[in-house]
């Protein structure tokens, strides 16, 4: 089990690198959605609720995935709407395998959002929001024990 997700205690799963990613891939004739140029706080704490609904799907499903995993990160871009719930327009780039790519997606499309707040919506000026979210696999740091017991000497 070369490439591995490194063990964390339960408090970091919430945490699972969730980052604000920059890359972004779309056909030809979609445009992935634009988020704000900066968040304001209300965008922030309302990222951070999303990203603790979201952070448990996603590592559920790379435990009992965690064999088929690559080394890579999986960004996507995807927009919330107003009444919260599915998501739309998801948007990915990948530099991991393509069950990374797949586990994200499944995480994401599993995820029912809470509606936006008012005060988000009024600051957009639009009928959702538009959110960054990137998923990395790290190897492994520490190798897995070995089958034999090693000797005394």
């Amino acid at each position: 089990m070369r490439n591995a997700v490194l063990p964390c205690s339960k408090a970091l799963t919430f945490v699972v690198l969730l980052c604000l990613a920059s890359c972004r891939t779309a056909s030809l004739t979609a445009e992935a959605p634009k988020p704000p140029a900066k968040a304001s706080p209300a965008q922030e704490r309302y990222k951070k609720t999303v990203e603790y609904q979201l952070g448990p799907l996603w590592y559920r499903l790379v435990t009992s995935n965690i064999g088929s995993l690559s080394v890579g990160t999986v960004d996507t871009t995807f927009e919330i709407p107003a009444s919260g719930g599915k998501v739309r327009n998801l948007m990915t780039s990948n530099t991991g395998g393509q069950m990374d790519e797949l586990i994200a997606r499944r995480a994401i499309e599993q995820l029912r959002a809470p509606p936006v707040p008012p005060e988000i919506l009024a600051q957009l000026h639009q009928d959702y929001m538009v959110l960054e979210e990137s998923f990395t696999i790290y190897e492994s740091r520490n190798p897995p024990p070995s089958p034999a017991p090693s000797r005394k000497r």
